[in-house]
């Protein structure tokens, strides 16, 4: 009896999380969707700045305040040297959680296009400002569009978000990378960054609605340059590659380094 005190504890914490991490997604995203067209008609008309660049800023604080609100109740940590981080530049997190595309939020740069697969897109309240903000949806068309948006976003300029692995881990390991990004990185001279996400599988596992109260990192490795792999045949497989190295090596370090709550 005594040892399953603290199990029940732990699973009420677990499901006092949940309910305080669900209750925020849905108001914060109600008042976001409702200010959001009313700033960014603010902001375009006050400071005439361009309207879809200015939604894609204002969906980075979006994505900064769901960081905020989580903090405090888990630990939310951002490492890596991010000064170096310029734009245009193409971002390849590892992709373990639907909350991937939160920690976008802790990039230095606030100009960003997502590529993400269609089902998002089909989100009612988060559809119509993607579509707006001229994310790209990789499943619309055939590789040779594919590249050209991801090449006309990059002339913004913008830092392009693409998940290499296509979906999410199923297991929590790090899947296959396929080569758009780096295909992309290379014809266009564009660096990427390799980043890690660390937590976020276990926060909530695939399959499960309910959440688990456990610590995130945030790690942005060095920017890898394209043009070391240019001019070489199959150069964007061999890069595609040592960033899966750099990605896989980064995860197992943090593995030793973070404790699970």
């Amino acid at each position: 009896m005594g040892a399953a005190q603290p199990d029940t504890l732990e699973s009420l914490k677990d499901l006092l999380f949940t309910v305080y991490v669900y209750s925020f997604m849905l108001v914060w995203t109600l008042a976001c969707a409702v200010a959001g067209p009313f700033l960014v008609l603010l902001i375009v008309v006050v400071g005439r700045k361009d309207p879809r660049r200015t939604l894609r800023q204002l969906i980075v604080i979006y994505g900064r305040g769901w960081m905020l609100f989580m903090s405090l109740v888990i630990r939310i940590k951002v490492t890596g040297d991010r000064e170096l981080i310029k734009a245009p530049c193409i971002y390849t997190p590892n992709h373990a959680s639907f909350f991937d595309v939160y920690l976008i939020g802790a990039t230095p740069i606030m100009d960003i296009t997502l590529v993400v697969r269609s089902w998002p897109f089909k989100i009612p309240i988060y559809g119509p400002f993607m579509r707006y903000a001229k994310y790209i949806n990789s499943e619309s068309s055939d590789q040779e569009s594919f590249l050209q948006a991801g090449k006309d976003a990059l002339q913004e300029p913008t830092a392009l978000v693409l998940f290499p692995e296509g979906h999410r881990t199923r297991n929590g390991q790090l899947g296959r990378f396929y080569s758009g990004a780096f295909k992309l990185a290379v014809e266009t001279g564009v660096p990427v960054v390799p980043v890690c996400f660390h937590g976020t599988f276990d926060l909530m596992p695939i399959g499960k609605k309910r959440l688990n109260r456990r610590n995130i990192e945030i790690r942005f490795l060095p920017p890898v340059d394209p043009r070391e792999y240019a001019g070489t045949p199959g150069g964007h497989m061999q890069m595609r590659k040592d960033v899966k190295a750099m990605i896989r090596d980064a995860l197992a370090d943090m593995d030793t380094t973070n404790p699970g709550r």
